[in-house]
């Protein structure tokens, strides 16, 4: 999460974000969701694995929306080629990525307390299969012939 924090401020006041810094963030964001997404496809884990990633995923949604309403302000402009904002939209275009850089820090504990329920079913994924593994071994030693199914 260290490439997704702004740069760490000491006087107890609010971090600076910087719209270039947002911008980044987002592509790291997508990138983390692009590939959970895959990994969910395209694995065989437990349910809780795949209950924990899609949490994760839908998380990491919200921060990257949340990373893209800061810096839509300073990397859009109020009228383009296919649109024109009316004063009134700008204007509410400038006041949530206000609301997003005061509710980013929680965005991105919530991505972090995700990740951190995610590596703990994974560990408790590896457990399992550890004492599969254990009872296999054990049962192996003591003579019995495992077959396999054809």
């Amino acid at each position: 999460m260290a490439r997704l924090h702004p740069i760490p401020y000491d006087d107890g006041g609010e971090p600076d974000i910087h719209p270039e810094w947002a911008f980044t963030a987002e592509q790291v964001v997508g990138r983390v969701i692009d590939t959970l997404t895959l990994h969910q496809e395209a694995s065989f884990d437990g349910q809780l694995i795949d209950t924990k990633r899609k949490a994760a995923v839908e998380h990491c949604k919200a921060l990257s929306e949340s990373l893209s309403k800061i810096h839509r302000p300073h990397s859009s402009e109020q009228s383009g080629p296919d649109w024109n904002l009316t004063d009134a939209e700008w204007e509410a275009v400038r006041a949530e990525g206000k609301l997003a850089e005061k509710n980013l820090e929680d965005r991105i504990s919530i991505v972090t307390k995700s990740r951190d329920d995610l590596d703990a079913a994974f560990e408790t994924g590896l457990e399992q299969l550890r004492n599969r593994i254990r009872r296999i071994d054990a049962l192996s030693e003591s003579g019995v012939h495992l077959h396999s199914r054809s």
